[in-house]
């Protein structure tokens, strides 16, 4: 089974062979803390591929490593900063992630296998898929290196439960630790933040209609939480690398440096990368996490990336009220199937 891949600039170009011997309809959805802090996504998936990875129209000196551990590396997009391959060790086997893969045979989803739950503590992403087999042996990645039972030191210091700064702080971090941010909940100046946008992920242009009334839509239950919501759209999966991103949307006035200064982009290893004109995306330029969406329309409410919060559980319900009407964009998901198990889940939520 051939497939070729690329990232959200398209500086990279690859042409891989799935590994013939794996079962690619049952996609792996990897949970762990690891997996979730050095994309910022709240849970990877990959497909091990027969051989190292060839080039179509670029080489892959366009790729980064990022050591995530001494069993598991990770490769960028030196400009977009797009997950694009995996490596693990001692074996060397390659995975690519599967929300790059855009041509040839893309494997249809007909089964889902969640790895890693226990870390979320609250579910995460699996609650809204439900009813299929767990493996809580380690990240999948980590498995295939044979050193499961092998915690990096990064992961011990996340499975403890650590106090914020106060109470009404929820912490954020990529994990190389270069973004580091914390979020306030609602408070006055939440409202005075402004979208032109009518939908939660729909620009009005692109047929969700305008805003002439000034809708606080990101503000839920009471002004007490913020909307959270799931994107299935080409460039935030070709962005991440992985077929689901999800975004929580918090006005700026409520995003705070770690020193308690004002958010400021292009921090420390923040890197930003323009995918339309007017258009942004932060990543951390070391590890590679996604951090933050936010354009010159929409200035004052940004789109933070979920799997970089630290709270009670991954998917923050204590702050977070999750969209369940629909995936944004489904209808340019690559893989529709998978999206139609989403759709169900939140649905039955």
């Amino acid at each position: 089974m051939s497939s070729s891949a690329t990232c959200l600039c398209g500086g990279i170009a690859l042409y891989v062979q799935l590994d013939p011997s794996t079962d690619h309809t049952q996609l792996q959805l990897c949970h762990c803390h690891g997996c979730r802090a050095v994309t910022g996504i709240l849970c990877t998936s990959y497909y091990l591929i027969q051989d190292e990875p060839s080039t179509l129209d670029s080489t892959l000196e366009g790729l980064q490593e990022y050591r995530e551990s001494p069993y598991v590396s990770r490769f960028l997009c030196k400009t977009c900063g797009s997950h694009v391959l995996a490596r693990v060790q001692p074996s060397g086997q390659y995975l690519v992630a599967t929300g790059v893969l855009v041509a040839g045979d893309i494997p249809p989803v007909q089964s889902v296998q969640h790895w890693q739950v226990k870390d979320t503590r609250d579910g995460g992403l699996s609650t809204f898929l439900p009813g299929w087999p767990y493996s809580d042996s380690g990240c999948r990645l980590k498995v295939l290196s044979g050193q499961q039972d092998n915690a990096t030191e990064f992961e011990s210091e996340m499975a403890v439960d650590h106090p914020s700064k106060a109470p009404s702080q929820l912490q954020a971090h990529c994990h190389c630790g270069g973004i580091e941010f914390y979020i306030t909940p609602p408070d006055a100046s939440s409202s005075q933040a402004r979208s032109p946008f009518a939908d939660l992920l729909v620009p009005y242009h692109s047929g969700s209609g305008a805003n002439p009334e000034d809708v606080k839509w990101w503000l839920r239950d009471g002004n007490s939480k913020y909307l959270a919501g799931t994107c299935t759209c080409k460039s935030c999966r070709l962005g991440c690398g992985f077929p689901i991103q999800t975004w929580a949307f918090v006005p700026k006035s409520n995003i705070f440096n770690a020193d308690g200064s004002p958010l400021a982009f292009e921090n420390k290893t923040m890197r930003r990368y323009s995918s339309s004109p007017g258009v942004y995306r932060e990543v951390c330029e070391v590890c590679g996490a996604n951090a933050f969406w936010h354009c010159d329309e929409r200035p004052e409410l940004i789109d933070v990336s979920i799997g970089l919060l630290r709270g009670d559980g991954a998917r923050i319900m204590s702050l977070l009220d999750w969209a369940p009407d629909r995936v944004s964009f489904a209808e340019m998901a690559a893989q529709k199937d998978l999206v139609k198990l989403l759709e169900d889940g939140l649905q039955k939520l």
